[in-house]
């Protein structure tokens, strides 16, 4: 493709096209047998944003990706019905091109998209300067597809080359496309030159920390990504009518994270979607496999935390950075402090957090009637645990202008034991080197320390923790039915939005969190399961 060439064309067509069969690529999970690789060989190193999905997915992905779209929208061929919607929109508009001619035939297995760079001095005020660029099996076919798809308008395109690679240019609407290598790229002219740069020098992909976090697509996976957020904070500041004051606030909260780039990979298997998220940073908490496993049976929410003292020192601390750097009252740890000294005689570092161990939470029922609510925290030091227990059982009987009763537990140390307005009982009490505050029945304290059942004994809670897998301590796990129950009494069954989603929701099972930390970076792990 050498010169000159003038058509006719619809303003931007030649950007349109390809975004639309970009946008087909990035929704259809069809079929295919090649591995794909090496499509951030095309990428510049220090690119802020870079994404990659399987748009072909073949085997094990394949597989995947029919079984849940089956048993969340009822679709036994989600490929199909995407080339369907797609052609009759191209019906529609009287449109010599389909799927099955104009695609399927040069259509390679990955897809990516890339910035080359967010400054807005650099792009003219647009979003992005960005390409995307889409795995082929013939790379001439592909260009011709996006050429013939613009086909229409007043657009004039011109075909240049750069590096001894042609592309086509629509220079008024900055797009440019073109093959490089077996990879159609399509973007801004500046990001397709970039790319070009990329297949020839330095690139992403010879990166050892993106090799090691990213690299190529796993068998289970659908979806990767790869960010700088210290340069996305920088370009979001540049935006009109940004407040300063929030991006501050985002870099002081996110700290460390900033130092390193952030990746993110979406997986899937017949039973249950994962989502994984790494970051620079040892983890501010870990979970607590064994605490999570012992709570009620009937909990549909469950949070573990080990030497949650030492993590929530480490809050407190940050939230009154924070709050020093923003001039903010609200998060003047100091005066919060003092208000609970004074209300209660307690310090809140050398009182209360100094002896808090590992923690566990928990809620079960799903009616104002049933519902229970209990935290069970390890003590370090049993003399001031249970001074904090007095002062705020003397809290709770100013509050009820009554005096509180005794534990109902058996075995406690001492404690209090008191009603709710709404009837249910309130025990807070502390046996050995444990702490227990609970809300629900007649006894509460003993239902949550000593339950007939365990959860590490539901079917659903062991479905969850193994698909997390071995290296992730469980930190999290949520039983979605239950919780949808709440959120529906709650006054979301009222809700349009809420009703509409309601069938699709009832696909889903449970949801594991969980973390793991290694070599200065931190890992966590979102598992959802899918009913079968």
């Amino acid at each position: 493709m050498r010169g000159a060439a003038t058509n006719r064309r619809r303003d931007h067509a030649l950007g349109a096209a390809a975004a639309a069969i970009l946008g087909l690529c990035l929704a259809l999970p069809g079929c295919g047998d090649e591995e794909a690789d090496g499509l951030a060989a095309l990428v510049p190193p220090d690119t802020p944003f870079y994404a990659e999905a399987a748009i072909r997915p073949s085997g094990e992905r394949l597989e995947a990706v029919e079984a849940i779209t089956e048993k969340v929208a009822g679709i036994d061929d989600p490929g199909a019905r995407i080339v369907d919607e797609f052609d009759a929109a191209l019906a529609d508009d009287d449109a010599d091109f389909t799927y099955a001619a104009d695609i399927e035939p040069w259509l390679g297995e990955t897809a990516a998209v890339y910035v080359r760079s967010l400054d807005r001095s650099e792009v003219g005020g647009a979003l992005a300067d960005a390409a995307a660029i889409i795995d082929t099996t013939d790379p001439d076919a592909a260009v011709e597809a996006v050429q013939k798809a613009a086909e229409s308008g007043d657009t004039r395109l011109e075909t240049l080359s750069y590096e001894d690679v042609d592309y086509l240019l629509d220079r008024e609407g900055d797009s440019a496309v073109g093959a490089v290598g077996d990879r159609l790229v399509v973007g801004t002219e500046a990001a397709f030159k970039a790319a070009v740069d990329a297949s020839e020098g330095e690139s992403l992909a010879q990166s050892d920390q993106f090799s090691e976090e990213v690299g190529s697509l796993g068998d289970d996976e659908l979806a990767a990504v790869w960010m700088d957020l210290g340069t996305m904070l920088d370009a979001a500041a540049q935006g009109e009518d940004v407040d300063g004051a929030e991006i501050d606030a985002a870099r002081a909260a996110l700290g460390p994270v900033l130092e390193e780039p952030v990746t993110l990979s979406l997986g899937a298997s017949p039973d249950a979607v994962s989502l994984d998220v790494s970051s620079a940073g040892e983890a501010g908490v870990s979970g607590d496999a064994d605490a999570l496993g012992a709570l009620p049976a009937d909990a549909w929410l469950g949070l573990a935390i080990e030497d949650a003292g030492a993590g929530l020192r480490e809050a407190v601390s940050a939230v009154g950075s924070l709050g020093g750097e923003l001039g903010d009252p609200r998060l003047d740890v100091e005066a919060v402090t003092e208000s609970l000294r004074q209300q209660t005689g307690l310090d809140l570092d050398s009182d209360i957090l100094a002896w808090v161990g590992d923690a566990a939470l928990y809620v079960a029922g799903t009616s104002p009637a049933d519902i229970s609510v209990g935290a069970i925290v390890g003590t370090d030091d049993a003399d001031r645990s249970l001074s904090a227990i007095e002062a705020f059982g003397s809290l709770v009987e100013a509050a009820a202008g009554r005096p509180a009763g005794p534990p109902r537990l058996e075995g406690a140390d001492g404690g209090f034991a008191a009603l709710a307005p709404t009837g249910q009982g309130i025990e807070v009490a502390q046996r050995g080197d444990q702490v227990v505050a609970a809300v629900g029945g007649a006894n509460p304290a003993a239902d949550a320390l000593d339950p007939s059942a365990q959860l590490a004994d539901d079917g659903d809670f062991d479905a969850a923790t193994s698909a997390l897998g071995g290296d992730f301590t469980p930190t999290v796990y949520l039983s979605l039915q239950p919780a949808l129950e709440v959120a529906e009494s709650g006054g979301s069954g009222l809700d349009p939005d809420f009703q509409a989603a309601r069938p699709y929701l009832d696909a889903f099972t449970w949801l594991a969190l969980g973390t793991t930390s290694a070599d200065g970076r931190t890992r966590s792990r979102s598992v959802l399961g899918v009913a079968g």
